[in-house]
Order: C-alpha cells, then sequence, then structure tokens
C-alpha cells in the first residue's frame, strides 16, 4: 500500500537540546535543521549518514534510571569510536554493570563487549540525559534505505 509507513525517525527528549547536539556531534551527527525560540533551541534533528535523530525539549526533569528506549546504531570501527571518544573527554565508565562508587551515568563509555549476535563488539555509551546508546560493529543487510 502506499500509505503504508515507510520511515522511522527516533525523538529523544533532552533537558538541555544545544548540549545534546554537542554530545551526538561526538559521533558525528550533523544539525539538518533546528527549531530556536528566546535564544533556546527548542527542537532539532541530526543526521549521520543514513541515520537520522530528532531531539526535543523535554517539559520535566529527565530521570536516567527510567530511560525506556534504547538507540543502536553502527560504525566500521568500534575500537577506534571508543578511542576517538574517550579523546573528546567522555568518561570511561568501565565495564557496564560494575556499578562502583563514581561510575558516569550520563556522558559515559563503556567498555567493548562481544555478544554472539554482535561478535566484532558493541559499545555501550550514555547521553547527556542518560539514554543508552548501542554501537555495534557491523553492518545489517536490512539496514540500507
Amino acid at each position: 500500500m502506499t500509505h503504508d509507513v515507510n520511515r522511522l525517525v527516533p525523538m529523544v527528549f533532552a533537558r538541555d537540546v544545544d548540549a545534546s547536539i554537542g554530545f551526538y556531534k561526538l559521533l558525528g551527527f550533523e544539525v539538518a535543521n533546528r527549531i530556536t525560540h528566546a535564544g533556546r533551541t527548542g527542537w532539532a534533528w541530526l543526521t549521520a549518514g543514513n541515520a537520522d535523530l530528532m531531539l526535543a525539549c523535554a517539559d520535566e526533569t529527565i530521570d536516567p534510571a527510567a530511560q525506556a528506549i534504547l538507540l543502536y546504531m553502527y560504525t566500521s570501527d568500534v575500537s577506534a569510536l571508543r578511542a576517538d571518544l574517550l579523546r573528546k573527554g567522555l568518561a570511561d565508565g568501565g565495564t557496564f554493570g560494575a556499578k562502583s562508587p563514581g561510575t558516569p551515568t550520563t556522558r559515559a563509555l563503556f567498555d567493548i563487549t562481544r555478544p554472539f549476535y554482535m561478535p566484532d563488539g558493541e559499545l555501550r555509551v550514555h547521553d547527556p540525559d542518560g539514554h543508552c546508546l548501542l554501537i555495534g560493529q557491523a553492518e545489517p543487510k536490512h539496514a540500507s534505505r
């Protein structure tokens, strides 16, 4: 049918859209469009290759422990991306789930794991609002548009 849904773009709520834009730029995203009111960005559309993401200013406080979304992304070299993000200042969270005192919950980058479904490696990153991003080193056959 010609009227079926044919595209999905996640919209992530952020306390500070401009701070989130800065974070996602570290991953290679660029601002394609934004709406600003009274000097504050309220919404933005970001792109990186075939990936699109919308950011919107949250009306309420965001609780990182209660996030109900996980964004899955892909890269050609997960080890190089992790090293680059550490150089750019993201906090090293170590092993995810270790929960040692002082483990960051936002702008945190965790160790690469190699789950059965992503044997070349997968990286967990938390954005400024605690949203979880998993970044795998593989390009699935179904990912092309």
